[in-house]
């Protein structure tokens, strides 16, 4: 009985040690550039990626709050009306700032869902955005399609739900 116990355990042992070492692969395996990532997005929408403005500093630092200092390169697009809320911003952040950028990224969603009664059609899309984190990769995903047949609000939270998980399927994918 003691052996089969100590067979058990150093088998947990060794199952817990192949484990550890899946999760420390969480550092991206290919070196990606901004745009890639943004494109990979756009291809993943088709005709149904709204965005169509490109980001620049001076929204980083002045809209999203970033420091500069933190981002080794940016991508990034909007839509040029200003009641339609898509917007998906990739930034690379220099070495170890992965943690700084997704805290502004988050403070930006954050802000964006509160603001999101002013314009209530928009309300399930902003709610519905998301921001990813891959090492020093780091994303805000607020995209989709219109939604121009839901009836309810629980039926616009699921479209707007999908909708974004269509482009967090196409950044995970990179970084699988």
């Amino acid at each position: 009985m003691k052996k089969l116990v100590m067979f058990c355990l150093a088998a947990c042992l060794c199952l817990a040690c192949l484990t550890g070492c899946q999760q420390t692969t969480t550092a991206p395996a290919q070196d990606y550039s901004a745009e890639e990532i943004l494109e990979a997005v756009r291809q993943a929408y088709g005709d149904d990626y709204l965005p169509s403005a490109a980001m620049d500093e001076e929204y980083l630092t002045n809209v999203v709050g970033l420091n500069l200092e933190d981002v080794e390169e940016f991508a990034g697009e909007m839509c040029m009306i200003s009641t339609q809320p898509d917007r998906v911003l990739v930034l690379k952040a220099v070495e170890g700032k992965g943690a700084d950028v997704e805290t502004a990224l988050n403070d930006v969603l954050s802000s964006i869902q509160a603001d999101a009664g002013f314009y209530p059609m928009n309300a399930a899309k902003a709610n519905a955005a998301k921001v990813l984190r891959h090492g020093d990769y780091v994303c805000l995903l607020l995209v989709g399609a219109m939604d121009e047949t839901s009836q309810t609000e629980e039926e616009a939270a699921a479209f707007a739900e999908e909708q974004v998980q269509i482009g967090v399927n196409a950044v995970n994918a990179l970084f699988e």
